[in-house]
């Protein structure tokens, strides 16, 4: 009876490795790939997206006065599918925590958001915020995520963290 078990656990554990291997060469085969398999290819990179945001004089602005510690700073790039619109866009964001030395202060964020069209380099928008609250950004990520409604679907294509 404990070698008939021992067999048993034997083929399943087998069976878990064997389709733990077809699930990560699966993820592998689609990584960098459209939902239908197609691969996303796009005229501007992520990198040239990041590169054509810092280039806008209102971006250079904010950078110089708020985002001026790159070792604080977040860099975050991702390719977002509006799903209303059939799109996508680049979506870059750069974030950057205030400094906290005074006693009692509460440290802010300071953020710039910007979405670039991945075919033209467009900016199509651009916001700026300073001090946010941690608390703020998770629950405006929350509502972007969890509670959009299926409006648009976030691919992260690359990640860039500083």
């Amino acid at each position: 009876m404990v070698g008939m078990w021992q067999i048993s656990m034997r083929k399943i554990l087998l069976l878990g490795v064997a389709g733990a291997v077809v699930v990560v060469l699966m993820l592998y085969k689609l990584g960098g790939t459209g939902g239908n398999g197609e691969r996303l290819e796009f005229p501007v990179t992520a990198e040239e997206a990041l590169s054509i945001v810092e280039s806008n004089a209102t971006a250079e602005e904010f950078i110089s006065e708020y985002l001026q510690n790159e070792s604080r700073r977040i860099t975050r790039i991702s390719l977002n599918y509006d799903v209303s619109t059939g799109k996508y866009v680049w979506r870059v964001e750069l974030v950057e925590r205030e400094c906290g030395c005074k006693v009692g202060s509460v440290e802010g964020l300071n953020m710039l958001t910007a979405e670039v069209d991945p075919v033209t380099g467009e900016i199509l928008s651009l916001k700026t915020q300073v001090g946010v609250t941690e608390e703020e950004v998770a629950r405006s990520r929350c509502m972007e995520g969890c509670h959009s409604q299926g409006s648009s679907t976030n691919i992260v294509l690359q990640e860039e963290v500083k």
